[in-house]
């Protein structure tokens, strides 16, 4: 573990209230399903989420794209397209 943190492959934790300062973000699962992603509905930002992500919340079916987030292929392809077309750049 020691020598993945010397690598700089990992950063420090950001703060939960510290997302709201971000336009978008990219939620992917890691281990398990988001257990953030609650949160993050209820901030004023764009989520990009994959399309069947490999683990999930209760309350997933209950999403609609578009709507609560902007879908993403799950192997991220589009990713860069997707976020061109939101923020038109």
């Amino acid at each position: 573990m020691e020598e993945i943190k010397n690598s700089e492959l990992m950063k420090d934790a950001i703060p939960l209230q510290d997302f709201q300062k971000y336009k978008a973000i990219i939620e992917i699962d890691g281990n398990s399903w988001s257990s953030c992603f609650g949160s993050l509905l209820c901030m004023n930002l764009v989520i990009l989420l994959k399309i069947q992500p490999d683990w999930v919340d209760y309350s997933y079916s209950e999403l609609e794209p578009f709507a609560h987030y902007i879908p993403v292929h799950k192997n991220l392809s589009n990713l860069q397209e997707t976020y061109q077309d939101v923020f038109r750049v």
